[in-house]
């Protein structure tokens, strides 16, 4: 481990891990520790004797107890160093839990083990309204989005919402869901957990999808804002739609004059891959469809109005710097 070479990371370190992140809490006053107490609920006792285990055979005194009043089982871990040490890796306060950077750069196969140790402790696996799912919950924001990034790692498409519960006194929670059929059969091959899928009949399609670079997202809404001032075109040659940092970029190509009717110059698709260059309304030619971006350009360069990168930045500047002086002379008289 980086931060003590003298603790191996194994599997059982790992398990230890993903228990203390969901369900572990700090004995002592702040800025002191003496107690790490895993608590977990009353049909749980193998988790705590798994927890008194581990901790053990690390040399460590740990017992275990049942609270029948709060119908729990803990594991309390009596080391002042160990306290201090799930602290500083994984927080204090459950909304502040969180993964330690290394963790999310183990292998896929180590990553697994912590993944399910994180649901045994404080996931769902089931059904809700006849469809299977398997849910995770927790009021840390870190964790809720390493627990995501770790399931994409894994191939596994998952949602991750944010709900604000109705009591004003409440905390805020997260959800992170895997409900599509094929996630949720990843979800139970990966982290080797049982679960009752459906027949091929009544297979419920999920509504994201996944592949090696991207998670594919369903449009939840579309707006219109006012707005009034130039347009920018952003394109990549040859590809309309691209990633940028954050965002999706989809533009798909101009289907008449009248979607582009305000614009200097651009084109328009026609049948048999085929598009038509404009200058403003006026049709010019019909190309292929994979010219259109540089016929375009030789469009634009033919009229003396193509500008390279560098000088449409510079006409910009003087521009502004010329509007600026004309403020300042106009303000001086």
């Amino acid at each position: 481990m980086p931060e003590d070479p003298d603790i191996a990371v194994t599997n059982d370190f790992l398990t230890l891990s993903g228990c203390f992140a969901a369900e572990g809490s700090i004995g002592g006053r702040v800025g002191a520790t003496s107690q790490a107490f895993f608590t977990f609920g009353g049909g749980e006792e193998h988790l705590a004797e798994r927890i008194r285990r581990i901790v053990c055979e690390m040399g460590i005194s740990t017992s275990v107890r049942s609270r029948p009043e709060r119908n729990t089982w803990e594991a309390i871990v009596h080391c002042a160093p160990f306290a201090g040490m799930c602290a500083h890796l994984f927080g204090r306060g459950a909304q502040n839990k969180r993964l330690p950077h290394w963790m999310l750069t183990l292998p896929k196969t180590r990553q697994a083990i912590l993944l399910r140790a994180l649901w045994e402790c404080d996931g769902y696996v089931g059904s809700v309204g006849g469809y299977p799912r398997a849910t995770y919950v927790t009021v840390s924001p870190t964790l809720a989005y390493q627990v995501h990034q770790l399931l994409l790692r894994q191939g596994i498409a998952a949602t991750l919402a944010r709900r604000q519960p109705a009591q004003a006194n409440r905390k805020v929670v997260y959800n992170i869901s895997v409900t599509g059929t094929n996630a949720l059969r990843r979800f139970a091959k990966v982290l080797d957990l049982p679960m009752n899928l459906p027949d091929a009949g009544r297979e419920r399609a999920g509504k994201l999808a996944l592949d090696d670079r991207y998670l594919y997202l369903p449009v939840l809404s579309a707006n219109t804002l006012p707005y009034t001032g130039p347009v920018h075109n952003l394109e990549v040659a040859s590809a309309g739609t691209y990633v940028s940092s954050l965002a999706v970029v989809h533009n798909c190509i101009v289907n008449g004059p009248g979607e582009m009717a305000d614009a200097d110059y651009g084109y328009v698709g026609k049948a048999g891959g085929l598009i038509t260059l404009y200058r403003k309304k006026e049709p010019i030619k019909t190309v292929p469809q994979e010219q259109g971006v540089t016929e375009l350009i030789g469009l634009i360069k033919s009229d003396g109005m193509w500008k390279e990168p560098g000088q449409a930045a510079e006409s910009l500047n003087d521009s502004q710097s010329l509007v600026a002086e004309e403020k300042a002379h106009s303000g001086s008289h």
